[in-house]
């Protein structure tokens, strides 16, 4: 049931080709007719294979073949090869990104190739940072469950409480020393409490993630993400109630339903608004005036309605802002 690699060998010659400018043309010499019916995949190239092709095809064939080894024996939890970086110790311990700098980080994909993780579940960012697949729970889903440790604290003071430091000592403790297959799940830190008195939010000394810098600042960009998407329906909200504060019933309905060549549709999205309004008429032009003011007016009442905008940083001079004050925003 293994993988099994045929290399055909050809040694290349000369044949004739009024296209090029001597008469001549440098090919292999394998029929490439009766080769198709036998070899799964072929790559003809009329100046024969170069060396860059053998050396990735070679490199893809390795690949294949650990895929094939994972998927039909997935690897047990005792046999992670992982490589631990060696500590060089300093009386007195240095800052926290002196020591955080110290270190040269392994690649990511090493570290993934190291825990049995195939490169197919594995989203890269950068040399250092990768997502992992939901895949791998599927394909994993006959492994043993593992032990799961929470660390906690109920003391809070301005610096933190040490769960970082703790919870990453802890993981190099039961992986480095005690050889156990042992992951550190940490939050991504916010850049509020990174900018403030605080600092980062990747452990200390010795026992911190690194490198310090990508996770505290912007780790894979999930967080920029989402203070995007809020901000985004923040002013949709806005533009809508100006929008419906500023036009009429007919003005605002012309400009949901505009024409296209000639005639007015409702979209997928507002049939099923019409739909929970209980409007039974599929066509704009046969809506009443009611009809047309219920469809086109969410009628948002700002005195009960409050959808704050996010930013991942503290900025207190943009503390209990209000918007729609303005007398062209009719607020």
């Amino acid at each position: 049931g293994g993988l099994r690699t045929y290399w055909l060998p050809s040694q290349r010659r000369r044949t004739a080709d009024s296209s090029k400018k001597s008469g001549k043309a440098l090919v292999g010499d394998v029929d490439y007719r009766e080769v198709c019916g036998v070899a799964g995949w072929i790559t003809p190239v009329p100046g024969g294979v170069g060396p860059m092709t053998v050396a990735m095809l070679m490199r893809n064939t390795l690949h294949i073949a650990r895929r094939l080894a994972l998927k039909e024996k997935p690897l047990p939890l005792d046999q992670w090869i992982l490589r631990c970086l060696p500590l060089k110790l300093q009386d007195p311990v240095p800052s926290d990104i002196a020591v955080a700098r110290s270190q040269t980080p392994k690649d990511v994909m090493e570290v993934a190739e190291e825990i049995g993780l195939l490169p197919s579940e594995i989203e890269p960012y950068g040399s250092h940072k990768a997502k992992v697949s939901l895949s791998v729970l599927d394909r994993l889903r006959d492994q043993p469950n593992g032990r799961y440790v929470v660390v906690t604290g109920i003391t809070p003071t301005p610096l933190g409480e040490g769960k970082s430091t703790t919870t990453i000592g802890l993981t190099q403790a039961l992986g480095a020393h005690l050889k156990q297959n042992v992951f550190a799940c940490v939050r991504q830190p916010s850049q509020g409490p990174t900018f403030g008195i605080k600092g980062g939010a990747a452990g200390g000394g010795y026992s911190q993630v690194i490198p310090m810098e990508e996770f505290n600042l912007h780790l894979t960009g999930d967080i920029h993400a989402i203070t995007a998407a809020n901000n985004l329906l923040a002013a949709q909200i806005d533009t809508r109630m100006f929008h419906e504060a500023t036009q009429t019933d007919k003005a605002l309905f012309n400009r949901l339903t505009p024409k296209k060549k000639g005639k007015r549709e409702f979209s997928a999205i507002q049939i099923r608004r019409l739909e929970k309004l209980g409007i039974q008429q599929r066509s704009p032009a046969k809506l009443t005036a009611e009809e047309m003011r219920r469809f086109s007016r969410l009628d948002i009442d700002p005195a009960t309605i409050t959808w704050n905008r996010v930013m991942d940083t503290n900025d207190r001079y943009l503390r209990r802002i209000t918007v729609g004050q303005s007398a062209t925003e009719k607020g």
